[in-house]
């Protein structure tokens, strides 16, 4: 694939942006890791775990499913993701609390934390639908910014505790919000789209959808503390901020970007080529940066943390296959939210939680052994766990061939090919 192709892909461009501010978070999470002692940077790390495995769902799923259908933004939209972020916040306090036994003032950053970016992400949505990339981009990294902040700043001061870079997460985040809001306002003040209101049971399903693809990501980082104990857990945190932040951008990327571009698809043939571009460029990416980690990774985090951390390259290697098996397992959610209908998107449901219970399945084994041996089996049970919505994407977009090839033009709805075989 020539390099022009293959930074034209979109899935690729989003990784861009989410890598520019994943490398400011990286970069602060190492600075943090650096400053603070053992004890209070896995505090912080297992807060940081809790708020990316809990903010996705704050707008109980009306978010995603705004990608599907034109729902307003307005004054019923700010109420309604206030009283479900409000709810996943005092949730995520509740499993700090009684889970990992989190001191009360963490816990109040948590939560206001998952409530700002609940606001962000109905307004990021919007921004997404209507090809905003740029602006949505901008507020999914706003907190990434305030962490190398917190993490210059606790360095430069010698701050020995977590409250400031919890801080830094809180008013990042939103910042993002308000700004994002205002901007998606005004682009929709202009737009002549009509509106409609998501159902509450397709907003549902993207809830538990949209839960699962966050606890995969953060599996590790929930499993090691409560097996291998939070010295363990700070080890994966600087493993993630030089290993494996390249792969979950890629990951986020593909979820950000294909599936409203395949939703705008006008015809199959488009689809297919946005299809064939988009996993070549991903297959290419995964390759470029599993070699730049393994030469890179374990020589930076020594320097960067003074030798404090010090990865070994079977971990590193682990964590470079457990990334791309993440990445890998995120294209078919993509191709099922563009094209599949209700009762896809319902399969699809239980099929990220099986692959959630086989990831955790793996990680588990493989904490007997070390956190190489978690990291790995994590990566591997992600796999085995993915085929079944493998299977499940291939027959959703084989479907819509077939639809296509028996519609009438004027049956086929505003959107294009992929919005003709959807029920909901």
């Amino acid at each position: 694939m020539q390099l022009g192709r293959l930074l034209r892909s979109s899935s690729l461009q989003a990784a861009l942006g989410f890598g520019v501010g994943g490398v400011a978070f990286a970069v602060g999470n190492l600075l943090l890791a650096r400053a603070l002692p053992v004890s209070e940077y896995g505090k912080y790390s297992l807060a940081v775990a809790l708020f990316n495995t809990f903010w996705m769902t704050a707008p109980l799923g009306f978010d995603e499913g705004s990608l599907r259908r034109h729902s307003r933004l307005g004054l019923r939209a700010f109420a309604r993701v206030t009283l479900s972020g409000g709810g996943v916040a005092l949730l995520a306090a509740l499993v700090g609390r009684l889970v990992y036994q989190l001191d009360l003032a963490t816990l109040g950053f948590l939560a206001a934390a998952i409530m700002a970016a609940g606001y962000g992400a109905m307004a990021s949505a919007l921004l997404r639908r209507t090809g905003a990339q740029t602006s949505a981009l901008a507020v999914n990294n706003s907190a990434n910014w305030a962490v190398i902040v917190c993490g210059a700043v606790s360095l430069l001061l010698a701050l020995k505790t977590a409250e400031l870079a919890l801080i830094g997460l809180v008013v990042g985040v939103s910042l993002g919000a308000i700004g994002g809001w205002l901007q998606a306002r005004r682009l929709q003040a202009r737009s002549d789209e009509v509106h409609e209101d998501v159902p509450l049971n397709e907003a549902l399903n993207f809830v538990s959808i949209l839960a699962a693809g966050a606890v995969i990501v953060q599996l590790e980082r929930l499993v090691a503390p409560k097996v291998l104990g939070v010295e363990a857990l700070a080890n994966f945190a600087v493993l993630a901020s030089v290993a494996l932040f390249p792969f979950r951008m890629l990951r986020s990327g593909v979820g950000f970007s294909l599936a409203p571009k395949l939703r705008r698809a006008a015809t199959i043939a488009e689809r297919n080529r946005i299809i064939v571009h988009e996993i070549g460029a991903v297959v290419a990416v995964l390759s470029v940066a599993s070699l730049a980690v393994m030469v890179v990774a374990p020589p930076l985090t020594e320097q960067l943390t003074s030798g404090k951390y010090q990865l070994s390259l079977a971990l590193v290697a682990a964590a470079c296959l457990n990334g791309a098996a993440k990445v890998l397992t995120g294209l078919p959610r993509a191709f099922i939210t563009a094209s599949g209908t209700s009762a896809d998107l319902r399969a699809l449901n239980w099929q990220s939680w099986l692959m959630i219970v086989c990831s955790g399945g793996g990680a588990w084994l493989g904490a007997q052994v070390n956190l190489t041996g978690l990291v790995l089996g994590a990566g591997l049970g992600a796999i085995l766990g993915a085929l079944p919505s493998l299977q499940l994407a291939r027959q959703v977009l084989r479907r819509s061939e077939e639809s296509l090839s028996d519609a009438r033009p004027e049956e086929l709805p505003p959107g294009g090919v992929v919005a003709a075989k959807s029920e909901v």
